[in-house]
């Protein structure tokens, strides 16, 4: 077995680990009034996600995502704050570590929407082989959809567009180095969260 068909079998083993742990709270749906009051004082939130992204700009560069946020949410703001995250690609040995802000937000004051809108922004830290790292910009754009809620817990999904910024990578001797170039990365991106 490859190591990206070992890589696919993991991440859609941990989905569906992630989908039947959400799967209780489906039930314990609050009620508008208790949700209401949730909502109307600002309170701690934190969330993992887990998901994938496919290259659209032909560099061989899909990967396997990991990301956890830490916030404040606070009426329609479901989420403010920052995270860390990983891009692993599936057939070769590159990363991208992630450092961003983000917003999540379904500009409902009193009640948890359905459809939600993702935004992150902030910086990518992209290793390489031989042990050469660059950084550049990382910029994610999507929508979600709550799959379960509960007055302090939600599970989702995401699709969306990531960017990575690459650039130049030097290598070869001081007196007669090599340049290459690495086209940025574009790609589209699903995941699984969960936030409390």
């Amino acid at each position: 077995m490859s190591a990206a068909a070992a890589m696919r079998r993991i991440a859609l083993a941990a989905l569906a680990a992630a989908a039947l742990a959400a799967a209780p709270a489906a039930h314990a749906a609050p009620g508008p009034d208790e949700l209401r009051l949730t909502l109307a004082r600002p309170t701690f939130a934190w969330g993992a996600q887990l998901g994938g992204s496919i290259d659209m700009s032909g560099q061989n560069m899909s990967s396997i995502d990991f990301n956890g946020t830490v916030g404040l949410r606070y009426k329609w703001i479901k989420l403010f704050g920052g995270g860390v995250g990983s891009h692993i690609m599936a057939s070769n040995s590159c990363r991208s570590y992630l450092v961003f802000g983000t917003l999540r937000t379904d500009f409902l004051s009193s009640r948890r929407g359905l459809i939600f809108a993702d935004l992150r922004g902030g910086a990518a830290i992209n290793s390489y082989p031989g042990d050469v790292q660059r950084t550049g910009l990382y910029g994610f754009a999507g929508l979600g959809i709550n799959l379960a809620t509960g007055l302090k817990f939600a599970s989702y999904i995401t699709l969306g567009y990531s960017f990575v910024q690459r650039g130049d990578i030097t290598t070869g001797a001081p007196e007669a180095p090599h340049t290459t170039h690495l086209p940025h990365l574009h790609c589209a991106t699903a995941a699984l969260g969960v936030c409390f």
